[in-house]
């Protein structure tokens, strides 16, 4: 089983501000694990094994630059 990690964690190893991790996530580009949602917000998890399939394919230049 894949570990989850925040998208705190994710904008970690990737590099880059967590508003950037939830435009990936909003593009569709990293798909998310819903824990919970109260009142209008969601608990998102993003599994390991999506994180590094994700940096796979960008090393190949598959998936460009997200708006």
């Amino acid at each position: 089983m894949s570990r989850l990690l925040t998208l705190q964690e994710v904008a970690g190893r990737l590099r880059v501000s967590r508003p950037t991790v939830g435009r990936l996530v909003a593009a569709g580009v990293l798909p998310v694990v819903v824990l919970a949602e109260r009142r209008r917000r969601r608990l998102l998890r993003i599994r390991e094994d999506s994180l590094e399939q994700y940096l796979r394919t960008t090393e190949r230049g598959v998936i460009g630059r997200v708006a």
